[in-house]
């Protein structure tokens, strides 16, 4: 009798334990796009929320994650470099989630309205070369906010396209060490001071030459991203018929304050603007 108490305890015990960690294998909520899906679990107790990204091939990857502030500044959430999955740091994607909560707060909007995305960068390095990889992603700010775990799933294998064959790399490394067995590498300086123009032919057998001149840097970047353009639709998608992504760069010049010289007499250098009548001369 003893012994059925037991055997009936422990499978009571062995079924409250399945259901409770079913709670927590089992998706809250799940988002399907075309070749990503994210999953949102909760978190047991004691252990701390994580972001996996989870990949079909079983390689050297890396994935880098970018995201877009309120204000249109680009921001880096990290690198990170794995196997068949990547753990990312959910502290990072949290207080981006906190960033975009708290202004759309001040601005009068639920938080709930807005899910704020990233963008997955990632490459994966196997025998037969280096292939790519580049997501978009949606984040639930009440999921992230709340503590739940996410995976991020790349679906299908198709999603990944080629960047350097096996040869390609083998070159790439070998340059690599030749520059480093010279014991120095080159770095041009960048942007230069002067760009040289080019000459054409003016009136009366002159010369016209155009030389750019840097006036000043607003910002240098080295090695760094540079995102193209974002879009994040929110709602029922079924009802969109197109979405267009424009961009447009603007340039000015001015005249002011330019005086060009005459260079038709005899010897006058295009260059400098001049001419021996230009040149004084000394007094007796």
């Amino acid at each position: 009798m003893r012994l059925k108490r037991i055997a009936a305890l422990v499978l009571v015990i062995f079924i409250i334990l399945s259901i409770f960690w079913s709670v927590f294998i089992t998706p809250v909520g799940a988002s399907d796009y075309k070749t990503v899906r994210i999953s949102y679990y909760r978190t047991p107790p004691f252990k701390k929320p994580e972001i996996m990204i989870l990949l079909p091939r079983r390689a050297v990857n890396t994935v880098t994650i970018l995201g877009m502030l309120p204000n249109g500044t680009p921001v880096d959430l990290g690198t990170y470099i794995g196997r068949d999955s990547i753990k990312l740091d959910y502290k990072r994607i949290e207080r981006y989630i906190l960033t975009w909560a708290e202004h759309l707060r001040n601005t009068g909007t639920d938080p709930s309205l807005v899910n704020p995305g990233v963008v997955l960068l990632g490459t994966s390095m196997e025998k037969d070369g280096v292939s790519y990889f580049t997501e978009g992603v949606p984040l639930n700010s009440d999921d992230v906010l709340k503590g739940r775990s996410l995976r991020v799933s790349i679906t299908n294998a198709d999603a990944f396209r080629p960047l350097l064959s096996s040869g390609e790399v083998e070159r790439l490394s070998s340059v690599e060490s030749s520059a480093i067995d010279k014991g120095k590498v080159e770095v041009g300086s960048f942007p230069p001071d002067y760009f040289p123009g080019e000459c054409y032919p003016g009136p009366y057998g002159t010369s016209e030459c155009v030389d750019w001149v840097l006036e000043k840097v607003y910002d240098t970047e080295d090695n760094t991203v540079i995102p193209l353009a974002a879009a994040f639709l929110h709602g029922d998608v079924s009802e969109i018929q197109d979405v267009y992504l424009r961009e447009q760069f603007r340039s000015s010049r001015s005249l002011r304050d330019v005086w060009v010289p005459p260079l038709s007499g005899p010897g006058c250098n295009p260059r400098t603007g001049i001419c021996p009548e230009d040149e004084e001369t000394p007094k007796d």
